[in-house]
């Protein structure tokens, strides 16, 4: 089972994975939607046409992370409008295209404020299903085949108690 650990925090979007060289990424908490004529322009000016900042989601172009914070004011959201298809959803796939470099089927935990428990449900919906994702000029197609959530003390208590795998406990006691 591939399993990727999403914490999408109000600053820094961080994401985990277990048995890779590049097992941990993160990226400062920002999206913008592109249009295609930008995106293609952008590409152009980067050399080579790669960078990972600039991707497709389901063939919707995007600006993540630093790039995004460049390209003007970024307002994160939050509430009900952070766990939609078309935000939470977007940076999820964003980090499933820095951490994989070919397609996957994907067992994601994603994490949330405790005061966002109720939106649980929408954080899962969000994130299930098929992504088609273009990034540094390839191609990775990933199945988000289970969802499930967390509030974020359990996560940094789990950091804190679990090995790397997060299977067992650091220490025994």
């Amino acid at each position: 089972m591939i399993v990727m650990v999403l914490d999408a925090g109000n600053s820094i979007i961080k994401a985990k994975i277990t048995r890779r060289e590049r097992s941990e990424i993160s990226f400062p908490h920002a999206l913008q939607p592109l249009i295609e004529a930008e995106y293609k322009r952008i590409l152009s000016r980067k050399g080579n046409g790669t960078t990972s900042d600039y991707l497709r989601v389901n063939g919707q172009p995007y600006v993540v992370g630093e790039s995004a914070e460049r390209f003007g004011v970024i307002t994160p959201r939050y509430g009900a409008a952070r766990y939609s298809r078309d935000y939470y959803s977007v940076l999820a796939a964003a980090a499933l295209g820095l951490l994989y470099d070919r397609s996957q089927e994907i067992v994601v935990f994603g994490n949330h404020p405790p005061g966002d428990v109720h939106y649980r449900d929408d954080l899962m919906k969000a994130v299930i299903g098929d992504w088609q994702v273009e990034i540094n000029g390839s191609q990775r197609n990933f199945r988000v085949h289970y969802v499930n959530t967390f509030d974020e003390p359990v996560g940094g208590l789990m950091n804190v108690f679990l090995t790397e795998d997060g299977q067992h406990y650091q220490h025994s006691a």
